[in-house]
């Protein structure tokens, strides 16, 4: 005599990748988040910022123009982007030879602000939790 006990974790599997999902798409919003915080409360003095510091928020464009992206599957990762259209973004936080402008590393600093919260914000048990109770296990 024999018994065979199956498990379908499709249903599982599906919920789970959702929760990955969602939580790739949190990280995005919390980063964006800390990089517009950050532009956006940097000083407002008409004088050029200094190289290596925040740029100066003179008229609140760059802070206001960063968006984040639904997360989607990428062969076995999810991903979200986090992105501006604003001209001068890459001129700004790399320099600009032809502008004879230095460096000012926001998106760098951005990450570093974003990061423990981040990090905080990734609650793996409860994604699975989460993830078994939607899908009957």
């Amino acid at each position: 005599m024999s018994v065979t006990v199956q498990m379908n974790f499709d249903g599982f599997q599906r919920q789970f990748e959702i929760e990955v999902a969602a939580m790739v798409y949190q990280q995005s919003r919390i980063f964006r988040g800390e990089m517009s915080k950050l532009l956006l409360t940097s000083g407002k003095s008409p004088p050029p910022s200094a190289a290596g510091q925040v740029p100066h928020n003179l008229t609140g464009n760059l802070g206001r123009s960063w968006k984040s992206s639904k997360s989607r599957r990428d062969g076995k990762a999810y991903k979200s982007s986090v992105f501006t259209n604003v001209e001068y973004a890459a001129g700004l936080q790399f320099g600009s030879a032809s502008r004879g402008l230095a460096p000012r590393p926001y998106v760098t600093k951005a990450i570093e602000k974003a990061s423990p919260r981040m990090e905080r914000s990734v609650n793996v048990p409860a994604m699975v939790a989460r993830a078994a109770a939607r899908s009957a296990i």
